[in-house]
């Protein structure tokens, strides 16, 4: 006797067959919530997020504020492009947003856009035409540009808003020391020092400028304090060497050489 193997698929319409097997129909059904198997974006939690659109109600601030924070968490983050886009379309909604200019500046000022770092300083200055910070910030750069005569004017009517501003004070001695004026630098430089002592790159300069003038024991405490400010100013430990071989103290020149070596790689 012929004999039939039992089937769920046993009632169907045989026209099925055409589209699933029966083995494809069994088992358990999928659940009536979507995505619950099979999400559609797997890799999503792993996807940068910075870019999207908030919509959340309870986010407080206008959109030029949430622009501003995501151009700052886009620069923390080492996406410098971004944070230039961010600013732009933030500046496009508000062109009076003065700390968005600066912040966009400093970015391109270390993109090597210097005329376009000056000229968003120059509309932040319309705003705020005696703002210490933003005239330091542009005088410095205008002194990469060697625009001597500007940037000495910027930097000493920022000093003129505010007679101790670190910056200020810092880049004049550094314009100053540009300029052949090492007297004049010298004075600037200790000012700036002893506003913020901290600064290593003013001791270093500072330490050029005593050197040019002859002061070798000055220099030379000014370049060890720069070395043990910033371990990485080899720059500071290969002026060092040159004084101390001037000083005929050769075994101490050969070390600071070493490790000014050291700090270059």
């Amino acid at each position: 006797m012929r004999r039939f193997r039992q089937s769920r698929s046993a009632d169907r319409d045989p026209a099925l067959h055409d589209l699933f097997t029966p083995d494809g129909m069994e088992g358990e059904p999928y659940p009536s919530r979507p995505d619950v198997r099979f999400p559609l974006r797997p890799l999503a939690a792993g996807l940068p997020n910075d870019d999207v659109v908030v919509t959340d109600p309870r986010a407080e601030g206008s959109e030029s504020d949430l622009l501003f924070r995501r151009a700052a968490e886009q620069v923390a983050r080492r996406r410098p492009a971004e944070a230039v886009i961010t600013y732009r379309s933030l500046l496009e909604l508000d062109e009076h947003h003065v700390e968005a200019r600066s912040a966009l500046a400093t970015i391109l000022e270390a993109q090597d856009d210097l005329d376009g770092a000056v000229d968003q300083l120059t509309l932040a200055l319309v705003d705020r035409p005696a703002d210490p910070r933003l005239l330091a910030q542009r005088g410095a750069v205008l002194a990469i540009l060697k625009r001597y005569p500007d940037a000495e004017a910027d930097l000493r009517r920022a000093l003129r808003e505010s007679p101790e501003h670190p910056a200020a004070l810092f880049h004049l001695g550094l314009l100053l020391h540009r300029k052949g004026l090492p007297g004049e630098a010298v004075t600037t430089l200790r000012h700036a020092i002893h506003v913020d002592s901290a600064n290593s790159a003013a001791q270093f300069y500072l330490g050029e400028a005593l050197h040019h003038q002859g002061d070798l024991a000055g220099a030379e405490i000014a370049l060890r304090r720069a070395a043990d400010l910033d371990l990485r100013q080899g720059r500071a430990l290969h002026l060092l060497g040159r004084i101390l071989d001037r000083q005929g103290r050769s075994e101490e020149a050969r070390e600071m050489y070493q490790r000014a070596r050291e700090a270059a790689r």
